[in-house]
């Protein structure tokens, strides 16, 4: 008897007394959560389980930013070291990979939480998928050119250009490595440079943001830096006629030749035809006759060389001298 009393007291106005439960169960948890906070964290992005032989050609952002809900005694104390945010491409492994390839593919953002309270909450994630693309890595052998600059001291020229290794072998993406026929030095300043010079320069390859060069970005560079000459005609150079014995005379007695030197061009205005000696040597003349002997043409500037001549070879007649 005394227990159903307390049965009809205890579910007496039941529906008014579990609407006072409810009602206070919410009041609790709103009390409870202006006790609440949010924290923003900015987490680095990582990516996993990428095949090997492949690359992303669409780089994820570097960071993706979370808000984290919980009591602000134990947000206050979390910073970005307690959160990993990463893509896990073993998302793709459903799906034939390689139809993939070239193709943008959203995969979603996933967060590790690391010695993190279970109160605390992730409430957003931003982004919280990324497109990626991911194609093949492809390697290639590629040449290498210099990139020079100036001009050399006046007078002088660049002759040879010698690269070592003339060669380098690249590896990237089958989209971009595909293009690439050569790739570039650093620039080589020679301004007034007037001797041959070696350099050590870095290989660039900037324009190419997931191309790599495999093995030393460095080769060495000879410029080979030699004289300018210019070919000058010195003309109506006068022949002196050397060794000629006593009592005799020779017709013609004046002779004259044409000669072509080659020069440096910074001597190129100093040079005339008194740089010249011409002459034939008579000394085996002892008789009267008709006779043809050789020209003899030397340079009395050691920087003057000798390219030719016309006549080479002089017709004359010895007589005898008259008394």
């Amino acid at each position: 008897m005394i227990r159903s009393n307390l049965l009809k007291r205890l579910f007496y106005n039941w529906h008014i007394k579990l609407i006072s439960v409810v009602l206070a169960f919410i009041l609790w948890k709103y009390v409870d959560s202006l006790n609440e906070k949010e924290r923003y964290l900015n987490i680095a992005l990582i990516v996993k389980n990428l095949p090997e032989g492949y690359i992303i050609v669409s780089k994820p952002p570097k960071y993706i930013k979370i808000v984290i809900k919980g009591r602000d005694e134990y947000i206050s104390v979390l910073d970005s070291s307690d959160f990993r945010a990463y893509l896990d491409l073993n998302y793709l492994k459903p799906l034939n990979f390689e139809s993939l390839l070239q193709e943008s593919v959203e995969i979603p953002v996933k967060i590790e939480k690391i010695n993190v309270p279970r109160n605390v909450v992730i409430k957003d994630i931003n982004p919280s998928y990324v497109t990626v693309k991911i194609e093949k890595l492809e390697e290639k052998t590629v040449k290498i050119e210099p990139v020079v600059v100036g001009k050399p001291k006046k007078g002088y020229l660049v002759e040879d250009i010698v690269i070592n290794p003339s060669s380098v072998k690249i590896v990237g993406p089958t989209s971009e490595i595909k293009s690439i026929k050569e790739i570039y030095t650093k620039e080589i300043d020679i301004d007034y440079i007037s001797l041959t010079a070696s350099f050590d320069v870095p290989l660039i390859i900037k324009q190419f943001k997931n191309v790599k060069i495999v093995g030393d970005n460095y080769v060495n560079v000879i410029i080979k830096i030699v004289e300018k000459y210019d070919l000058l005609d010195l003309n109506s150079i006068e022949v002196k006629f050397l060794n000629l014995k006593s009592g005799l005379v020779l017709i013609p007695e004046r002779a004259i030749i044409n000669v072509k030197v080659r020069v440096p061009v910074r001597l190129s205005k100093a040079i005339s035809k008194n740089n010249i000696i011409a002459y034939v040597d008579c000394k085996n003349i002892e008789r009267v006759g008709k006779f043809e002997l050789p020209i003899m043409v030397k340079a009395i500037n050691e920087n003057v060389e000798i390219v030719g001549y016309t006549p080479e070879k002089i017709e004359f007649e010895a007589k005898r001298a008259s008394k």
